[in-house]
């Protein structure tokens, strides 16, 4: 089997996989997109609901990966209707609308992920992060307040 598109669910090999995707010229790359397309679609009626969550997760990180971020966008709403209080699934929407300029939106996802696990760093960074696009530092603070 192709080192590329073995199925595996831990997040190593998927990286690897999709990580050489980018280095495939065009027309190969969307061969590949489609094979793990098929892959992913499969994984998902065999999955349980809290690991179907993770599998849209996964996926929607890797269409990001790639810089497809309205299909991300759709996957990540997907593990999140499925698993509304998914912290990573959180953050990962939060980049993904941050890419999309939807910045507002972002630091919705962001806040929400800190008012879940005050303690994750991802949520820090990305509230930084989306100040930063906004131009508003001056916000920071006020933010921690509510917290």
């Amino acid at each position: 089997m192709n080192k590329y598109i073995d199925f595996d669910l831990s997040t190593e090999n998927w990286d690897l996989g999709w990580g050489k995707i980018l280095d495939k010229p065009q027309k190969d790359r969307q061969k590949l997109i489609d094979i793990n397309r098929v892959k992913f679609s499969r994984s998902i009626k065999l999955c349980s609901d809290c690991t179907r969550s993770e599998v849209y997760m996964i996926w929607g990180n890797l269409y990001q990966s790639i810089h497809e971020y309205p299909q991300s966008l759709i996957r990540l709403r997907k593990a999140l209707a499925i698993k509304p209080d998914s912290v990573m699934a959180i953050e990962a929407l939060g980049s993904c609308l941050n890419a999309l300029n939807k910045h507002d939106e972002a630091l919705m996802c962001f806040k929400k992920a800190l008012q879940l696990a005050s303690y994750s760093p991802g949520a820090h960074q990305g509230i930084l992060q989306t100040l930063q696009h906004l131009n508003k530092f001056e916000d920071y603070e006020s933010i921690y307040e509510e917290f």
